[in-house]
């Protein structure tokens, strides 16, 4: 569970990359999950919810595989 952050819930940068998989993701004060400046990641099978701002906000050079998210 990633919850009730007061930022971002999942802040991928600078080439970042990973798998987020099966995760709860709410009430963040900002995006669930922020992916940016070529950060590159996969987001698989989570409940992203009642974030203050987006679910997901990929930006900026940010790439991602988003799947089968709720």
């Amino acid at each position: 569970r990633i919850h009730h952050s007061q930022n971002t819930g999942i802040f991928a940068y600078s080439g970042a990359y990973g798998v987020v998989e099966d995760n709860l993701i709410y009430s963040n004060k900002f995006p669930g999950i922020s992916i940016t400046n070529k950060a590159n990641l996969v987001v698989k099978n989570n409940k992203i919810f009642a974030n203050a701002q987006n679910g997901i906000h990929v930006y900026e050079g940010g790439h991602a595989i988003i799947e089968e998210n709720e």
